[in-house]
């Protein structure tokens, strides 16, 4: 697998080409690896539950967890943990450290180990495993795993981004499957929008509305949990408009996975990435977009930023 490096010589900047191996060193290859193992075990434990009788209950905030979240909570931490155990993991269904604590981390891993809870009480398909590492409050290695469709969306920045099917059946290594096409916009008239199945708000449908207006047209998605992120980074769809409400392991591994490949999530209202580890996980309304695709007039820029 073939990477680009910035190398200096002299007093510039030179891209070099160089194999993936030679990045073994600073471990992304492992990190890379061992997060789309703890996926994909993650998503193997959610579709054993799914054959037996559910258990639901609510949360304090309201939302529902199964038997299902806990379990692969569990057996998707086991793998981070004895590859990596000193990077700490907080994960929707874990125990999450007091912000004070967090503050001092400079890597962790964001993991959210059955997003589409809803979707997946309901028996439909679109839930996903989303595994992300952050350094410095910004994602830059993510792995999106469909356990129905046994899709594995995964990179990291600097490494490239690839979609493997049939993941179950295959060795999980970095450089398997189809390699994104980063920075590349698909050749298509109009953009393709994915949306939530569960939360299309008011705003959303104004956004969308906006999005419609400025290139003529669109084709509207809507499905469940990260699976939209990965399809994005894809070039399977071009938009993901989100004002529902989200945490920061629901986006972490979609933003990695679209900073890989020249796309970008920002703020719905301000244009400006979102930030990861925050005090609060809570993420404002944001907008995903693919390579080659412009923010509409509707999303502001801060001053400097690029369209």
């Amino acid at each position: 697998m073939r990477v680009l490096r910035v190398t200096r010589v002299g007093g510039s900047r030179r891209v070099v080409q160089t194999d993936m191996v030679g990045l073994v060193g600073d471990g992304t290859v492992q990190l890379l690896e061992c997060a789309m193992r703890a996926a994909v075990r993650g998503g193997e434990v959610v579709l054993r539950h799914r054959s037996g009788a559910l258990t639901v209950r609510r949360k304090a905030d309201d939302t529902p967890v199964t038997q299902a979240d806990e379990a692969a909570q569990v057996a998707l931490e086991e793998v981070l943990v004895a590859s990596a155990p000193e990077i700490p993991v907080v994960s929707e269904e874990g125990r999450i450290a007091p912000a004070a604590e967090r503050r001092a981390w400079r890597r962790l891993w964001l993991v959210d180990p059955l997003d589409g809870t809803k979707e997946y009480i309901r028996g439909g398909d679109d839930f996903s495993v989303n595994v992300a590492l952050c350094e410095a409050g910004v994602p830059w290695l993510g792995v999106i795993y469909a356990p129905v469709r046994d899709r594995l969306y995964y990179g990291a920045v600097g490494c490239g981004a690839y979609l493997l099917d049939g993941a179950r059946r295959a060795a999980l290594t970095a450089g398997a499957g189809s390699r994104l096409d980063g920075g590349v916009r698909p050749a298509r008239e109009v953009p393709v929008v994915v949306a939530s199945t569960s939360h299309f708000a008011a705003n959303t449908e104004r956004l969308v509305g906006r999005l419609r207006a400025a290139h003529g047209g669109l084709t509207i998605r809507r499905l469940s949990s990260a699976i939209k992120l990965g399809m994005v980074a894809a070039g399977e769809a071009d938009y993901y408009p989100r004002f529902g409400p989200t945490m920061e392991w629901d986006t972490a591994a979609g933003d990695a996975l679209l900073r890989t490949v020249g796309g970008r999530i920002v703020q719905a209202r301000t244009g400006r990435p979102l930030r990861y580890n925050k005090h609060d996980l809570h993420n404002p309304p944001f907008l995903a977009l693919g390579p080659g695709w412009r923010l509409p007039p509707a999303v502001q820029r801060p001053t400097g930023a690029q369209p």
